[in-house]
């Protein structure tokens, strides 16, 4: 199970300034020596459906993020908006909570930007020819139903590049860096007293783990304007992480409906490009042939057309006997065991 996050917060959600609680946890790397080195690779990690109980809490996504917060990557997990303490209730057409997830990894992007726990930023300035970091986005059932529908990462992180000041982008992105700066300080510090032997490594740096009990520095914002593009901002490389999704029912799940949408409509282009991003990054999806919400032959048929495509990088994964919550006898291991393996290639691709 997953340990207590490094730290606790709350941004707005780009879509509408909806408040989104979200938690942060440090790799082991960070404070302990010895371990695998943090290569600035991350994974952000979705959610179940809010109205049937899903949140960040929830067990198996719990279990499935551990893994990779163990292969060394920083983690990154948020309600949607009617999840949890995040305001708001859940949408009719999902299309609030891709602004959700959205809201997220713009935070993550620029929080791993700033983020300095070795200090290496100063003493060896980032090379052109440097490779940039995985950026991982994955979610389990709705969860993964909303990753398939994100855009581009480059269309998702653009919001950010340059956003006028007092916008909801701009408060991500200052609180982003100034979370970054203040937990370098803290991270550094804990790194010190480690080696010191005055205190054992943890996770939760002990400057306190909660925006509402110790709130990073206000950053200076300007009245107006737009804020000047990160310094150095290199864009991450993407990946997908996508267990059992709701492919085909992202109509019919989102509105808890079990008869066809009356607007129904032809496929749009952003919807296109959303599944061309899982083709051209590395992505995987693992389902069982058992689950409940979604045939498996239409996912059979889904995972086909898109690992067929000339120089796809999309991989999909059945495993026999599962259903979609991975309660069956031995399923649940089969499951992980993709999961790591999938995740230990990407970190030590480079």
């Amino acid at each position: 199970m997953l340990p207590e996050p490094s730290f606790t917060l709350s941004i707005p959600s780009i879509h509408d300034g909806t408040a989104l609680d979200c938690r942060v946890y440090h790799p082991d790397s960070f404070y302990t020596e010895g371990a695998a080195p943090w290569k600035r690779h991350a994974v952000v990690f979705a959610h179940p459906y809010a109205p049937m109980g899903g949140s960040f809490d929830d067990p198996l996504m719990d279990i499935a993020a551990e893994q990779l917060l163990r292969k060394g990557y920083l983690l990154g997990t948020f309600n949607f908006r009617g999840a949890g303490r995040s305001a708001g209730t859940t949408s009719w057409t999902a299309k609030p909570e891709c602004g959700d997830y959205t809201s997220f990894v713009g935070f993550m992007a620029h929080y791993l930007h700033r983020l300095d726990p070795f200090g290496h930023r100063v003493a060896e300035p980032p090379s052109e020819k440097a490779v940039p970091p995985v950026l991982m986005m994955a979610g389990y059932s709705y969860g993964a139903m909303i990753t398939t529908q994100l855009p581009p990462l480059n269309e998702v992180l653009e919001p950010f590049s340059s956003p006028d000041c007092g916008s909801h982008a701009a408060q991500i992105r200052l609180r982003a860096e100034s979370w970054a700066e203040r937990q370098t300080q803290a991270v550094q510090e804990a790194r010190a007293a480690v080696a010191r032997g005055q205190q054992k490594a943890s996770r939760k740096t002990p400057t306190g783990s909660s925006e509402k009990s110790s709130s990073p520095p206000a950053a200076a914002t300007p009245a107006k304007g737009k804020l000047s593009p990160a310094s150095g901002f290199i864009m991450p490389r993407p990946a997908y992480l996508l267990v059992s999704p709701l492919q085909g029912l992202v109509t019919h799940l989102a509105t808890m409906s079990l008869v066809p949408s009356v607007f129904a409509r032809q496929k749009p282009r952003q919807e296109d490009d959303a599944e061309a991003k899982l083709v051209r990054n590395p992505t995987l999806a693992v389902f069982g042939d058992k689950d409940i919400f979604v045939p498996v032959g239409k996912l059979r048929a889904w995972v086909g057309r898109l690992s067929s495509q000339p120089g796809s990088q999309f991989q999909g994964h059945e495993i026999g006997s599962a259903g979609h919550f991975w309660a069956e006898e031995g399923v649940l291991h089969a499951m992980l065991d993709l999961v790591c393996d999938f995740a230990g290639k990407l970190y030590d691709g480079n």
